[in-house]
């Protein structure tokens, strides 16, 4: 039932992050993107960027959701783009970067904090 519970809560926060990019004028492209490396919970497009969003969640008083994306973590996403770069685009040396979307759940309340361009020197 616990993993029931985190499932639902993961799908939840993702919502809610796409819900927080389209807001702010971001073009949704996909969701849960998979490949042998991994998953990209959201591709995006901001501008002329593409953008690989990690989406981690929690509820209040649970530990901070971005102490979950991990430098494992972090590398599995990164080959999982440059997989859809290669695959699903015909841009030659397309701009793109990898975002985390911390989502936070207060009863009936979510917050969503947005970090733009995580690099893996944040991660090392």
């Amino acid at each position: 039932m616990a993993e029931d519970g985190k499932k639902a809560r993961g799908e939840r926060g993702e919502d809610a992050a796409v819900a927080f990019l389209k807001v702010n004028g971001y073009e949704i492209l996909a969701r849960n993107y998979r490949t042998r490396s991994g998953e990209i919970d959201i591709v995006a497009r901001d501008g002329d960027c593409f953008v690989f969003a990690e989406v981690k969640s929690a509820t209040q008083g649970a530990p901070d959701p971005r102490l979950n994306f991990t430098a494992r973590k972090f590398a599995r996403v990164c080959k999982a783009a440059f997989a859809y770069l290669s695959r699903e685009t015909e841009e030659f040396d397309p701009a793109y970067r990898f975002d985390l979307m911390a989502v936070y759940f207060d009863g009936d309340n979510t917050r969503v904090k947005h970090y733009p361009g995580v690099a893996v020197d944040d991660y090392e």
